[in-house]
C-alpha cells in the first residue's frame, strides 16, 4: 500500500458504486509510480494509452525511491512525457529537502513541472505546513523555471492547511476516488468533477488523481494496483505545456532500447524469416 493510499477519500458520487461511463474518458491518461508498484515493465501493453507519467523521486531530505532511476530512465528512453513528485515533511527544512530532490534529478528535470506530495501533518500547525508547502513549492519553480505542482486532497488541504493565498501561483493535482470494490478491492477511475480545496479554482487544476485502487493488470507491475491520473485540459494543452527538449538518446541508450526489443520477440515465440 502506497502513501498515497487514502487520500482521495473515496466517496459515492450518486451515480452508482462501479460506473462504467466517466466524463474524463476522453481526457489523456497518466500513471504515477513508486516503489510500490516494485519493477516495471514499460512495455507491457497498457503503457501504450499513457500520456504522462509521475514518479516519486524522494522523502523529505534523506530517502530516495528506490525504484526511481530505473522507472526515470526506462521512461525517458521511451519518450514518455515525465514528472517527478516528492513527499513533503512539513517539520523539516524547506530548503534542504529541495537541494536533497534536486540531487536526485542530477539535472535531467524532467517534460513535466515537479509535484510538491503535501498529505502529511505530522502534528505541526497548518501555518507551518504552509509555510513548508510553499517554501518548497517556490524553490522547485525557480529551479524548474515554471510553477510547479501541489499534490493533494481537498479534505486534506481543508483540515490541515486552510485557504492560502498563494494558492493560485501554482498548478494541482488533485486526489477524488471512488469506493473500491469489495469482492476485488479495485476501484474504478473516478468520473470527476474533482473536489476542490477552499481557495483552488478549476482553472489551477492540471490532473485529477482518478484512482489509488485501479487493477493493475496490463501495466506489467508487481504490485496489483496502480494509480491512474487524467489531464484534464487535453492531449493538445499537455502537448504544448510538456517541454519537449530531451537530448537525442545516447548511443548506448539505443543499444539497450534494441537488445529490449529483441528480447520481447524472442519471448513472444516471434521469428521473421
Amino acid at each position: 500500500m502506497n502513501e498515497r493510499a487514502s487520500i482521495g477519500r473515496a466517496e459515492n458520487i450518486g451515480l452508482s458504486l462501479y460506473p462504467k461511463p466517466r466524463a474524463y474518458i476522453s481526457e489523456p491518461l497518466g500513471i504515477d509510480l513508486s516503489a510500490y508498484q516494485a519493477v516495471v515493465d514499460f512495455d507491457a501493453p497498457n503503457w501504450g494509452n499513457v500520456e504522462f507519467i509521475y514518479m516519486r523521486g524522494g522523502i523529505s531530505w534523506g530517502t530516495k525511491d528506490t525504484r526511481f532511476d530505473f522507472n526515470w530512465q526506462e521512461a525517458r528512453k521511451r519518450r514518455m512525457r515525465r514528472g517527478a513528485y516528492f513527499v513533503l515533511y512539513p517539520g523539516e527544512d524547506p530548503a534542504r529537502q529541495v537541494n536533497f530532490w534536486l540531487s536526485l534529478l542530477d539535472g535531467d528535470l524532467g517534460e513535466l513541472p515537479p509535484a510538491l506530495d503535501v498529505e502529511l501533518y505530522h502534528n505541526q500547525t497548518p501555518a507551518r505546513i504552509a509555510y513548508a508547502a510553499e517554501a518548497c513549492l517556490d524553490l522547485l519553480s525557480s529551479a524548474y523555471g515554471s510553477p510547479c505542482l501541489i499534490y493533494s486532497a481537498a479534505w486534506f488541504v481543508n483540515a490541515y492547511v486552510g485557504a492560502q493565498d498563494w494558492f493560485s501561483n501554482y498548478w494541482w493535482w488533485l486526489a477524488t476516488y471512488l469506493y473500491a470494490n469489495p469482492l476485488t478491492g479495485f476501484a474504478a477511475e473516478h468520473p470527476g468533477p474533482v473536489s476542490l480545496p477552499v481557495g483552488v479554482t478549476m482553472d489551477k487544476v492540471l490532473v485529477h488523481q482518478t484512482a489509488g485502487k485501479y487493477n493493475a493488470s496490463g501495466f506489467g507491475v508487481q504490485s496489483k494496483m496502480i494509480d491512474t491520473d487524467r489531464w484534464l485540459k487535453g492531449l493538445t494543452h499537455l502537448s504544448q505545456f510538456a517541454r519537449s527538449d530531451l537530448p537525442p538518446l545516447t548511443v548506448e541508450e539505443r543499444l539497450d532500447r534494441l537488445e529490449e526489443r529483441v528480447d520481447i520477440l524472442e519471448r513472444s515465440e516471434v521469428y521473421i524469416d
